[in-house]
């Protein structure tokens, strides 16, 4: 959680548009940290639906009027949190990194970087035949 706090910062130091969302946090998912909504005090939590944040209009909504085609992405779990958007937004453009200190890996490292392979136009694994 430091690293997802101390990145938000140096994000709003440097004037770095944020977009937070959380999934179901009333049956699902929980509640933004605390530690994180005071970093950016008053902005607006996009709720959400799918797993899949690019699946939720709000969302890409609120990413589009960043101005922004390069993103850095956090999330929860790596795997779906970070993965699944990432693939999408590179399918519409954008470019995306994450940093693996500011997000919660389930899987060891390579796994991860199998799916981002994708974004290489190199050979794609599906989810179900990683180990």
């Amino acid at each position: 959680m430091n690293n997802v706090v101390l990145l938000a910062k140096a994000a709003k130091e440097f004037r770095v548009p944020a977009v937070l969302t959380a999934v179901e946090t009333e049956g699902f998912s929980g509640y933004v940290w605390p530690q994180l909504l005071d970093v950016f005090s008053g902005q607006e939590v996009i709720e959400r639906t799918s797993m899949n944040s690019w699946d939720d209009t709000g969302f890409r909504n609120a990413i589009e009027a960043t101005g922004r085609k390069n993103l850095l992405v956090t999330g929860l779990w790596t795997e779906v949190c970070v993965t699944w958007p990432t693939i999408e937004m590179l399918g519409a453009g954008y470019t995306s990194m994450s940093s693996r200190k500011a997000a919660g890996p389930h899987r060891p490292p390579p796994t991860t970087l199998r799916f981002l392979g994708w974004s290489k136009r190199e050979p794609f694994a599906s989810p179900r035949s990683l180990p």
